[in-house]
């Protein structure tokens, strides 16, 4: 459960508040993905700039009707193009990636400096609502253990420029689409953008639902 600061109007967050939905919890099923041993990689360096991860990226899948365990083991199989650390859908948190080591999901930026996120698309209101109150409280906990401080969106810019990679990140919070706007020449996706407007959600939302779990 998590305590909510300065909440928008959000139709989303304000029947996850009132409503009291509970978070699934986290299942961790690693062990699948070799990419991040480099003797397994053709030794690329796996560690995070500055030895942690700084920040939280959050994607869906960007295909209606997939189901987490066939999303995860597409990922599985396809890994030496891309993977991420986890998934989510309404009513499952699946890590499959050592969070303390990087992942392959958004480009030379990201990847450097985040912790990935997938998330299953969902059909309907009841299905979101669980899967968005389980994705805060979870980002909630990654910002907690690796000590990024209070939710805070990465700046991007409203159409795609070509930035300088060796900026430290001014947020601890992006989606795939701030990323690409602010980095376009190491990825192009618009992720999750499209998918939460079905629901009227935004990251400026999702950024007013995360905090800080209770003690």
């Amino acid at each position: 459960m998590f305590i909510s600061i300065k909440v928008s109007a959000s139709d989303v967050n304000d029947y996850i508040i009132r409503n009291n939905v509970k978070p699934a919890g986290e299942e961790l099923q690693l062990g699948r993905i070799y990419n991040q041993d480099s003797s397994k990689n053709g030794n690329i360096n796996m560690n995070y700039d500055g030895g942690k991860p700084q920040m939280i990226v959050i994607h869906d899948i960007g295909v209606d009707g997939g189901s987490i365990n066939g999303s995860i083991d597409y990922m599985v199989r396809t890994q030496d193009s891309a993977f991420v650390h986890a998934f989510v859908d309404d009513s499952r948190l699946i890590t499959i990636a050592d969070k303390d080591k990087k992942s392959w999901g958004s480009g030379a930026y990201g990847n450097k400096y985040g912790i990935q996120i997938e998330q299953i698309r969902v059909a309907g209101y009841t299905a979101f609502y669980k899967q968005i109150a389980t994705l805060a409280n979870w980002t909630a906990q990654q910002m907690d253990k690796y000590d990024m401080g209070a939710p805070k969106l990465m700046s991007s810019p409203s159409t795609p420029q070509k930035n300088d990679l060796s900026v430290r990140p001014d947020g601890n919070l992006t989606t795939h689409k701030m990323l690409s706007y602010k980095f376009n020449q190491t990825t192009n996706h618009v992720d999750p953008d499209e998918y939460w407007a079905r629901f009227g959600y935004d990251i400026n939302q999702f950024r007013d639902l995360v905090s800080k779990p209770k003690l």
